[in-house]
């Protein structure tokens, strides 16, 4: 089975400096890979886009926070078939510009991306996603493509998770992966710095 997103651009990672190749965050038990070092230049408001995952028995809550301008036109949600699944998409285009902001299938797979990688930078993201669910397989090579696209824009954030909870998340320097168990959560902003799970029960009067 082939991927229905159409192969659009190169993912070369010309001037990108790997520092390191792979270490594990004990303190979040994921795996961090390829970090680099990249020039940013943004302000706080830059990256307040954010994702947001609940993991629960057999379901997922997702959420998505936007705070790009919306220049009169608005986000569009709506279904489509994709990979021969039905899904949720939710997108914020132009007339001239395409952004997904998250997409959700119906056998439980999440996926949403933040920054300002609009159009053909964009529909690679969204091609690397779509390569992972049709192989099922939260791929470190293709997460270090979605890097690759957005260390061009110096910030953003690239998340996918499957139904067991396990994910991956691809930001401007790094590359990351885990599992997210029963009862965790996990925030996902445009810039690692405030990246944050935990257990959501801990902040619920349930």
């Amino acid at each position: 089975m082939t991927s229905d997103i159409e192969n659009i651009a190169s993912d070369d990672a010309s001037g990108i400096e790997i520092r390191d190749s792979e270490y594990y965050d004990e303190v979040n038990d994921q795996y961090v890979y390829g970090e680099t070092e990249i020039t940013k230049n943004y302000t706080i408001a830059d990256f307040d886009c954010c994702s947001f995952i609940i993991q629960e028995d057999g379901e997922t809550v997702y959420a998505f926070r936007q705070d790009s301008p919306l220049n009169g036109y608005g986000v569009y949600v709506h279904s489509e078939n994709w990979n021969g699944v039905k899904i949720i998409k939710q997108e914020l285009d132009t007339v001239s510009t395409y952004f997904f902001h998250s997409i959700i299938t119906e056998d439980g797979w999440v996926m949403g991306q933040g920054g300002s990688q609009y159009d053909s930078s964009s529909r690679r993201i969204e091609q690397y996603a779509s390569t992972m669910y049709v192989n099922k397989d939260i791929s470190v090579d293709y997460l270090n493509r979605i890097k690759n696209v957005l260390s061009s824009y110096a910030y953003g954030h690239f998340v996918i998770k499957d139904p067991q909870g396990n994910y991956g998340i691809a930001f401007a320097d790094r590359v990351v992966t885990g599992k997210l168990n029963i009862g965790q959560y996990m925030t996902i902003p445009n810039e690692i710095e405030y990246f944050d799970k935990g257990d959501y029960k801990k902040y619920s009067n349930n």
